[in-house]
């Protein structure tokens, strides 16, 4: 995957602002969540694709609710309602977020990291 374009207004958010003290791995896991944790204002809607029996997938629009205080090898997860149930997911596999600005702001600058290839 070809990685996106630097950008410097970001780049110097994300360090100035996001990671600012973290020195290790498990340092720059606590800023993101933090960071995500204390931005992101549930309930939002979005999409996700849905993995069938058959092989496809059916996007479906899907309430966000929470953010796991777990994490896993695929990012940040967060809780999401469909239909009854509540499924944890990562939230990079959301898509079309509806939310307000500073939600939509946040999920776009951990969005920016993935994709620019970082990791913890």
């Amino acid at each position: 995957m070809d990685r996106i374009p630097e950008d410097k207004a970001m780049e110097d958010k994300i360090r100035d602002e996001i990671v600012v003290d973290a020195h290790s791995e498990d340092e720059v896991k606590m800023s993101w969540y933090y960071y995500l944790y204390d931005n992101m204002n549930f309930p939002f809607e979005a999409y996700y694709h849905f993995r069938q029996k058959s092989g496809g997938a059916k996007k479906r629009k899907v309430q966000v609710l929470e953010m796991s205080s777990d994490e896993n090898r695929d990012g940040l997860l967060v809780g999401i309602a469909y239909d009854e149930d509540m499924f944890y997911v990562p939230l990079l596999d959301l898509e079309d977020i509806d939310a307000d600005e500073e939600t939509l702001e946040v999920t776009n600058d951990w969005r920016y990291w993935n994709e620019r290839g970082y990791s913890w």
